[in-house]
């Protein structure tokens, strides 16, 4: 079962990338609002493969079901309304994932330290995308601010495995870097080719976030 789900994830994703790069508009959203679902899948055949039992399934369930609905938005793109709807419903999915891992028990001293670093962070990733004099960029900060709260609660959080810390935190700054850029196109207005660095990174980043998941609980 877990070999059989980990071959469909690999499948799906790569035709999605191969949609991305021929052009195929239909097959890349159909095949986008498959990679969460198939990630979960194969999260939970690997759990289940391995003996690791995950706490608050439900939690990381509706974090996955809000970034699906995401994806699906913000794939109809006639209307900005869907993009910002698309956008609540990722901010909702990384407001519930930070508190997923606040569970595990929190540092104040490193909550503080990563305070700091997520708001150069957002210097280096945010602010240089951003242009004050445009109505949207309110909205564009306070999602940023979202990004950095998951990613402070990721640094804050009391793991027990140092692997699995820095793997959540590669994959929140994916996260970032991933959103930075389609707040660049979407700003700009431009018609970039730049769908295929996005689309990696943001798989990146939530494969990285379950499989700190796994390795987290695989030694609780």
């Amino acid at each position: 079962m877990m070999i059989a789900a980990l071959l469909i994830l690999a499948v799906v994703i790569a035709v999605h990338l191969v949609a991305i790069y021929k052009g195929k508009n239909t097959l890349k959203s159909g095949t986008k609002s498959l990679l969460i679902p198939m990630m979960f899948v194969a999260f939970n055949s690997v759990a289940a493969n391995c003996g690791i039992h995950v706490e608050n399934i439900g939690l990381l369930m509706a974090v996955l079901i809000f970034y699906t609905i995401g994806d699906i938005l913000l794939e109809i793109t006639s209307d900005k309304n869907f993009f910002f709807a698309g956008a609540v419903s990722f901010v909702i999915g990384h407001i519930l994932y930070a508190l997923l891992f606040a569970l595990f028990g929190i540092r104040l001293e490193m909550v503080i330290m990563y305070i700091g670093i997520w708001f150069l962070g957002f210097i280096f990733l945010f602010r240089t995308v951003m242009d004050e004099k445009e109505e949207e960029t309110r909205y564009y900060l306070m999602y940023a601010a979202c990004v950095a709260v998951m990613g402070i609660a990721i640094g804050g959080a009391d793991f027990k495995s140092m692997v699995a810390q820095i793997t959540a935190l590669s994959g929140a700054v994916s996260f970032a870097f991933s959103d930075s850029l389609i707040i660049l196109r979407r700003r700009k207005k431009d018609d970039r080719q730049d769908d295929m660095l996005i689309m990696l990174t943001y798989i990146g980043a939530n494969m990285l976030l379950l499989s700190s998941l796994l390795l987290e609980y695989a030694v609780r």
